[in-house]
């Protein structure tokens, strides 16, 4: 929490108006969330995303990769692992206080997956250009910034596109 204090790192809710000002924004980072949101739930956070960032700004997304997780459970062939690692089911729940919360928040598993193509295809979509793909570690942000390019890393695809209107 010290970096989002010192940085002025903003949280909002991702299927509503990200609180900014159109064309103001240089760079929105998401990791391991959009997958979170519903196909129409994302396309509106895509939206918001292109409305919200400069000309030029950037949008760096990390998602779980569909295509490592099919990779990984062909060499391991086991259905309970690629599950797990899936996030698209999970345990149900058994106390009072998980099934209220689970009425109130639904469920916290994956609503889609992602392959490079498709995370690509939703983008254009959206109108975002320049989409590239990174390996670990790597970016095209081209200022300092606190972001951790090795997160989730080998599991996922990392992309940075922009916003050229």
């Amino acid at each position: 929490m010290e970096i989002v204090k010192k940085d002025n790192i903003q949280y909002c809710n991702a299927y509503r108006k990200i609180p900014e000002s159109e064309n103001s924004v240089d760079l929105i980072y998401t990791c391991h969330m959009l997958e979170h949101l519903d196909p129409k739930e994302s396309e509106k956070f895509l939206k918001e995303c292109k409305r919200v960032l400069k000309k030029d700004g950037i949008l760096r997304i990390v998602v779980p990769s569909f295509e490592i997780l099919i990779k990984n459970y062909q060499q391991n062939k086991n259905v309970d692992i690629f599950i797990e690692e899936s996030c698209l089911v999970g345990e149900k729940p058994k106390t009072f206080i998980k099934k209220l919360q689970y009425l109130i928040q639904g469920h916290g598993w994956h609503h889609q997956m992602f392959t490079e193509n498709s995370l690509k295809k939703k983008l254009e979509i959206a109108g975002f250009r320049n989409i590239t793909n990174f390996t670990e570690g790597n970016s095209n942000i081209p200022y300092k910034n606190n972001i951790n390019y090795a997160d989730f890393a080998s599991k996922s695809i990392c992309c940075e596109c922009t916003n050229d209107s």
